[in-house]
């Protein structure tokens, strides 16, 4: 009796939780795939877990897939107030959406500002500078994609390159940026802000590196080629990108 009771509230517990947000676990945990008591206790464990587990930057079983974020707590295409269900001191600031509980900061969209397109994970402390309040005081301390953690200490940009590989094209400038992005290859640039940037847009994430120590990363969709790199410009007075950054500063 007891553990049939236990289903019950399982799965109506369940059905609550989709009924709330049913978009985003209609295919990951239909009731129908949770035939015996095992499934249904992953179910009920991530539905609790989005308060009691998830929510400490501390905890280092956190998890961002690259191109998504965590998932269906803070992730690429969520609104504030499904963030906002799971994790606690959401605020939201302009397109900016502050999520210290996890060290991050959501950013929504240009074209759709009820959802976030990209989300910055801060392994370091951080203040805006500028605008009180806008801080992340408990960096992240998860892993990426279950590979590279930051649970340990610092993370360096060998590490980095280990994990997601080694980067050989150098974009010098702005301009320059423009034909790895287009063809959606692995590229790193020295940022006005004075860090290092090493951008993997086909696996949807790039670090920042101050004095060779990943201080965040930012993940947002994957993208996909537009152009090759060694794509020209045909019309007069137009840049001829290359992958070879050396000749495109010639030719500037």
């Amino acid at each position: 009796m007891g553990d049939s009771l236990s289903k019950k509230q399982e799965v109506e517990g369940l059905r609550g939780w989709r009924a709330l947000h049913g978009h985003l676990y209609a295919l990951a945990f239909p009731v129908s795939r949770c035939p015996n008591l095992l499934g249904l206790l992953l179910a009920t464990f991530v539905v609790v877990g989005c308060t009691s587990v998830l929510m400490s930057a501390t905890n280092s079983t956190l998890t961002v897939r690259s191109g998504r974020g965590i998932r269906n707590v803070c992730e690429v295409g969520m609104t504030t107030k499904q963030i906002s269900s799971c994790c606690p001191g959401v605020r939201t600031t302009g397109t900016l959406v502050m999520v210290p509980s996890i060290g991050a900061i959501a950013f929504k969209g240009p074209r759709d500002r009820s959802r976030i397109d990209n989300i910055e994970f801060h392994t370091k402390p951080w203040e805006h500078g500028v605008t009180s309040g806008l801080e992340i005081r408990v960096p992240f301390r998860g892993t990426v994609d279950r590979k590279l953690s930051f649970a340990g200490g610092a993370v360096t940009r060998k590490d980095v390159e280990t994990t997601f590989g080694v980067i050989s094209n150098y974009a010098t400038n702005n301009r320059a940026i423009l034909p790895f992005a287009m063809a959606a290859v692995p590229y790193w640039w020295n940022t006005p802000w004075r860090s290092e940037q090493l951008r993997y847009p086909s696996k949807g994430i790039y670090f920042d590196i101050v004095s060779n120590e990943v201080t965040s990363f930012t993940v947002f969709e994957k993208h996909f080629p537009i152009l090759p790199v060694w794509a020209t410009n045909r019309p007069k007075g137009k840049v001829n990108y290359t992958s070879d950054p050396e000749r495109l500063n010639r030719q500037q």
